[in-house]
């Protein structure tokens, strides 16, 4: 049973990205690919590595593959987010979202990828 939904959430996560990678060819073609930020903006990204806090066992959400590679739904997302913003990330791999949290306060962490607002992480995480 557990094999199935595991299948069956890899299917639809295939077809989500599948989906989101016509969209994103699309407005490749269109020229929309690029993120228009102000010059405030690109300086404050400009060389910038953005540190990502990964729950790599979240399947389909976003896990290591065989590999090691950060894969699945939130990789996707934030593969788009840096190629439209032009930044680098480097995944840290194998925190829970809690440690990850930590780890953002520490300074050490500087993206969650995929991470329930409640009010007391407002206090120091930005949602969007």
């Amino acid at each position: 049973m557990m094999n199935f939904k595991r299948a069956l959430l890899t299917i639809l996560a295939l077809l989500f990205a599948a989906s989101f990678a016509v969209q994103s060819l699309a407005e490749e073609k269109a020229g929309n690919v690029q993120v228009d930020l102000t010059a405030e903006e690109r300086a404050f990204l400009a060389g910038k590595q953005l540190r990502l806090g990964v729950d790599s066992a979240r399947p389909p959400f976003e896990f290591l593959d065989e590999k090691g590679v950060y894969s699945g739904i939130c990789a996707g997302f934030i593969e788009e987010c840096t190629k439209r913003l032009g930044v680098a990330i480097r995944a840290v791999p194998g925190l829970t979202v809690g440690a990850a949290i930590d780890r953002v306060k520490l300074g050490e962490i500087d993206v969650i990828p995929k991470v329930t607002p409640t009010h007391e992480r407002e206090k120091h995480l930005l949602f969007t």
